[in-house]
Parts: structure tokens; C-alpha cells; sequence
């Protein structure tokens, strides 16, 4: 195995875990409990380890989490998964993921070859042939059920499960205490640099430079990066913000305490950009009176679709603004210059097979002529561009935002004290997709937001209207 047992023993163990805790809670808290699962797989397995398993694609945390979430819901909530109609509506985007996949299997029978052998007068090798493998149909079942596990089965649990005030509050009030878990650790890790994953699991999931900004260090705990444990904390300081408008407690203490120690933690982070989404968010989100923040999702998912264009054809030039960041701050418009080269590199690769991508096995990739590669994929928008190609981008954020756009349309069906909820929640939705331009998908955690603020468009208005939206 090519990462400590420990890891493995983990993603194991939590299988009877999970079922001892669907085992113990009453019924009425099942919803928590499935919701409580899903989420401590993911925030505390390990991650990058897997099982690769016969005839299935490797199962890491996010399809350990994804699976037990479901066994959880089907024993539990049957009832809610059967009205939750699985794939209709809403969830036929996922089909257009579905046929991009084979798209990209069949668009892709050649073996790529880059680079050569070379070698030193002194006999050290300096170059090499790199050879990626040709896609096959297997690899359409193998990225169907990846796709199955990780992005539908969160959407659904999301959409099926959260529906009502009261499944709402309990998403909001999960939420905020995921994040008050993780303080702690944080705090450990903001002073003696990300360790957690190293002392438990045994090795470190990413490379530690990574973590390091200025004389301190961005907190990771048990996730990929630190950007994945800055993004759970917008959610928590938009989540505690809901509430607080609610006049909710938590653990019968006031709301505001927790929603200032996430905003400190977040701030504290040393993530600039996911303390400025707060910065953005949150005032949005106290102040609206049911429409302003479900608008201000709507620019920004609009946005997310223009971007590419704008990249693409030039509309703005954007190593102007790198030129404009260089004066302020040398290291951060470095950052950017890197961030907007490699994308301009990748999309010319990516632009050879637009529709359908170049699959997998790192064929999107750049490789110079000595068979190194040479890109870096920050981006989620181009990540799937190059892999999947436009089908697959299309299919991928069309996911993530048309719950935007069902709920922008439903708040006038709904009661205002729903509409106060599902208008805050849909400027998180949207700032987790925005957040796939400059970043990966580190965590499926906007599926499961995605799918729950689809729920809640078709669960809280007053009346009921048919039809894909």
C-alpha cells in the first residue's frame, strides 16, 4: 500500500462506525446523524489514500462518506429519497455528465507520447518518453460511478434531506458546529505548522510549502489544503449568520458567539480571498431583506459561465491587473502571473479537443520536450475544461448553480421567514462555485450545499409549480 496503514485502518473503520451512529440516535434525529457522517468522513478521514477496489475506480473518503451517507438515508428516510424523485428535474444535468463521460472515452483511443530518453555523455538521464494510456470503455463505467459517488450522491442527499424550516436549521446548525470542531485543531496547527494529517495518518497530503504564508502557516487539519478549510469557514460565518437573523441558539448559547469566533478563525487563517468572500457575504446577508444576497448570487453565476469567454478571447487583460498588483505586493502578483500563464497554456491543449476533453491519465496536461510536465492546474473550470472539455464544464457548474437560479425564481412563493433562509443560502452556493475559477474542487462539500438549496426551492414555497426549474 502506498500510504500508511493507518489511513486504511481509517477508511475501514469508519464504515462500522457510521452504522453504530445511525444505530443510536432516535429517528426524529436521523437527518443530523446522516448529515453528521457525511461530513466527519470527510473532514477527519485521510485523505489522497484509497482501496482500488475490482471493477469500481479507487474509493477514497469522499466515496466512503458518499456511500455510508446513503445507507444512512436509505435506512432512516426512505420516504424522503422516493419524494425526492431521483433523477428528475434538476438532477437530469447529471445524465449531460454522464454522456460528456462517454464523449471523452470515445474522443480519446490514442496513446499520447511526449518527450524522449536523453542522456548525459556521464550516462545521467535528463530526459524521458512519457507515455499516457489510451482511454477505454472501461473508463466510462469507472468515471460514472466516480461521478455517481462524489457529485451526484451529495446533490441528492442534499435535495432529498433538507427541505423544510426545520431540515434547514438543522443544515445550518451542522454546519457551524463542523466548524467550531475544527477550531481547535486550527489554532494547534496556526502555531506549530500543519501537522494533524502527518501525526495521525503518517504522511502529509500536500507539500508544506504550501501552507506556509509569511511568518505563519494556513491551518489544513485533515483536509487537502488550507483554502478546503477556508471555504468550510465562509460557509460557517454565512451559516451563523442565518441563524442569527433567526434569533437561534446553539447549545442554548447565542448564535453571535459562535459567528464571531468562525469569523476570527477565518480571518486568522491567512486564506485572503475566502476572509474577503466573508467580508462581501456577510453584511449582504445580515442586511437583505429576502432578495439582495439571492441576487447578488445570480451576477456572480452568471459570471461563472462568462469567464471562460473572457479568458479566452481577451475581453480584459488581465496581466494588466498583475502589472497593477506587482506595485503593491511582489509575491501575490507572482501568484497571479503563474495562475493566468498556466491557464493560457492548458487552454491551448484543452482547445485541441474542446468538446469532450483529453480524459484522464494527465493527457490534459502540458509536458516539454524533455518529458516534464510543465502546467499547474489551479482552476476546477479549467481542470474539467481539459479533462472533460466544454460538455463536461457545462455539466459540472450547471450542477452547482441551477439551484441559484430555482430559488432566485421560487422566493416570492415563499413565507418570509423562508425566504430569509434560502436568500442568504443562495449567495453561498454561488460563492463556492465562483471560487472554482481561481480553485479546485477540494471537498464535495458544495454538492451536498448544492443539492440541499434545491431542496429547499422545491420544498418551501407556498404553492408548487411543475417544470425543470
Amino acid at each position: 500500500m502506498p500510504y500508511d496503514i493507518r489511513a486504511y485502518l481509517a477508511l475501514l473503520a469508519f464504515v462500522p462506525v457510521s452504522l453504530i451512529v445511525f444505530a443510536s440516535v432516535p429517528k426524529h434525529r436521523t437527518i443530523a446523524a446522516v448529515f453528521g457522517v457525511y461530513m466527519g468522513g470527510l473532514l477527519f478521514l485521510p485523505e489522497v489514500a484509497a482501496f482500488d477496489f475490482p471493477l469500481i475506480p479507487p474509493m477514497d473518503k469522499n466515496g466512503f462518506a458518499a456511500v455510508m451517507a446513503l445507507i444512512g438515508a436509505i435506512l432512516y428516510q426512505k420516504q424522503r429519497l422516493a419524494q425526492a424523485r431521483p433523477f428528475v428535474g434538476v438532477d437530469l444535468i447529471f445524465f449531460l455528465m454522464l454522456a460528456g463521460n462517454v464523449g471523452t472515452a470515445i474522443t480519446n483511443p490514442d496513446v499520447l507520447m511526449f518527450g524522449e530518453d536523453r542522456f548525459r555523455p556521464d550516462g545521467e538521464q535528463v530526459g524521458f518518453l512519457i507515455v499516457l494510456n489510451a482511454m477505454k470503455p472501461y473508463d466510462i463505467f469507472s468515471m460514472a460511478v466516480r461521478d455517481f459517488l462524489s457529485t451526484f450522491v451529495p446533490f441528492y442527499l442534499g435535495r432529498a434531506l433538507f427541505r423544510n424550516t426545520e431540515d434547514v436549521e438543522t443544515l445550518l446548525k451542522g454546519i457551524v458546529v463542523a466548524c467550531l470542531v475544527y477550531v481547535p485543531f486550527m489554532l494547534i496547527e496556526m502555531r506549530m505548522s500543519p501537522q494533524f494529517h502527518n501525526w495521525v495518518y503518517g504522511y502529509s497530503p500536500n507539500k508544506f510549502f504550501h501552507a506556509v504564508r509569511g511568518d505563519g502557516f494556513k491551518p489544513t487539519v485533515f483536509l487537502n489544503n488550507g483554502l478546503a478549510v477556508a471555504m468550510l469557514f465562509v460557509a460557517g460565518t454565512i451559516s451563523a449568520a442565518l441563524l442569527y437573523k433567526r434569533r437561534a441558539t446553539l447549545f442554548g448559547f447565542p448564535i453571535i458567539f459562535p459567528l464571531g469566533l468562525i469569523w476570527l478563525m477565518l480571518g486568522l487563517s491567512r486564506n485572503v480571498g475566502a476572509t474577503l468572500y466573508s467580508l462581501a457575504a456577510v453584511p449582504i446577508v445580515l442586511i437583505s431583506r429576502g432578495r439582495m444576497a439571492a441576487t447578488a448570487g445570480v451576477v456572480l453565476c452568471g459570471f461563472i459561465f462568462l469567464y471562460p469567454y473572457i479568458r479566452i478571447h481577451e475581453v480584459i487583460d488581465v496581466y494588466s491587473i498583475v502589472d497593477w498588483i506587482a506595485e503593491r505586493s511582489a509575491d501575490r502578483a507572482q501568484s497571479l502571473h503563474t495562475r493566468f500563464y498556466n491557464e493560457d497554456i492548458l487552454w491551448d491543449r484543452a482547445s485541441e479537443r474542446m468538446w469532450f476533453g483529453w480524459g484522464g491519465y494527465g493527457r490534459n496536461r502540458v509536458y516539454s520536450d524533455w518529458g516534464k510536465d510543465i502546467s499547474i492546474t489551479d482552476g476546477e473550470w479549467m481542470i474539467r475544461i481539459g479533462g472533460r472539455g466544454l460538455v463536461g464544464f457545462v455539466a459540472t457548474f450547471l450542477l452547482l448553480v441551477t439551484p441559484v437560479f430555482m430559488a432566485f425564481r421560487r422566493l416570492g412563493q415563499m413565507s418570509a421567514e423562508n425566504r430569509m433562509i434560502v436568500d442568504g443560502f443562495t449567495l453561498l452556493i454561488a460563492l463556492n462555485a465562483v471560487d472554482l475559477l481561481p480553485n479546485a474542487l477540494f471537498t464535495q462539500m458544495p454538492c451536498l450545499f448544492a443539492g440541499a438549496l434545491a431542496g429547499m426551492a422545491q420544498g418551501m414555497p407556498r404553492s408548487r409549480r411543475n417544470g425543470f426549474l
